[in-house]
């Protein structure tokens, strides 16, 4: 399917402002002229199918680029001392789900990669090494749960193809049985499929397995959530998610949202996966 030309895409795509940005980068502003923030663009435009070769999304690298040069979001940056570290990782992270080819994201990915595997030196998670490498990478101890607490989509977006294949297996087995999910993106444990497949909670389990699979490690060790997808594989080969699986953000992808259109829908999203 081809959805880049659909509706969704243009309208998005006319909301861009000069600079590459949508105005507000991560928290939206009352007042802003722009409904969505960058992120939420850039996001409905990668799933809908943009790459770094398109125009816009090389005209979001850019700004994105030139924000890392600042270190401040165009809405301001919260009140807090890690706040800044904080912005150069959401930043960095969003360039390198597009490409890997920005020096000033891949040198923050490298600080990240450096931090997680001084965490799993042991063969096993620990805290304690975790805060004494970040504090040594950041110049001051993590505070708040984006940064105490790196099972989050910023820093798991941010470390495929930086890790050694021994502390990508122990960091994504930790991540599979991590209670909270992943912040962001799915709030329960990964290693168990949701109860009810057509629902906005399978949307997002998918959007979580499908944040795993950027790592070489990630294919072996999801091919039980992909024996899950094929048990709901209707006969004819498709997949319907339902239409409670609309949210504005993984779906609708077609211009409508119809019975017909969800299946295709559904099924383009998973067949993706496999």
């Amino acid at each position: 399917m081809n959805y880049r030309n659909g509706k969704w895409a243009n309208k998005i795509i006319s909301m861009q402002h000069p600079d590459g940005g949508w105005g507000c980068f991560h928290t939206l502003r009352r007042d802003s002229d722009t409904p969505i923030t960058t992120e939420q663009a850039l996001t409905r435009l990668e799933c809908l199918g943009y790459t770094a070769e398109d125009e816009c999304i090389k005209r979001a690298i850019a700004y994105m680029e030139a924000l890392l040069n600042t270190g401040e979001l165009p809405e301001g940056n919260e009140k807090s001392n890690d706040f800044e570290t904080f912005v150069d990782l959401i930043v960095a992270a969003r360039i390198r789900r597009f490409t890997n080819q920005c020096e000033s994201a891949n040198e923050i990915a490298d600080k990240w990669a450096q931090v997680i595997t001084k965490a799993f030196s042991s063969g096993t998670y620990s805290q304690t090494d975790y805060e004494s490498c970040y504090t040594q990478m950041f110049g001051r101890k993590p505070r708040g749960g984006r940064l105490t607490d790196f099972v989050n989509f910023y820093q798991l977006s941010i470390l495929p193809g930086m890790l050694d294949r021994q502390t990508e297996n122990l960091m994504l087995d930790y991540v599979l049985k991590h209670e909270n999910g992943i912040y962001y993106v799915y709030e329960s444990r990964i290693d168990i499929v949701p109860d009810e497949f057509q629902s906005k909670k399978t949307s997002r389990y998918l959007a979580a397995i499908e944040l795993l699979t950027r790592y070489e490690s990630g294919k072996e060790k999801l091919s039980f959530a992909l024996d899950w997808l094929k048990e709901k594989q209707s006969t004819d080969g498709t997949w319907d998610m339902g239409a409670a699986a609309k949210d504005g953000v993984y779906f609708p992808l077609s211009d409508r949202w119809d019975k017909t259109t969800r299946i295709t829908d559904s099924t383009y999203r998973i067949s993706k996966l496999f």
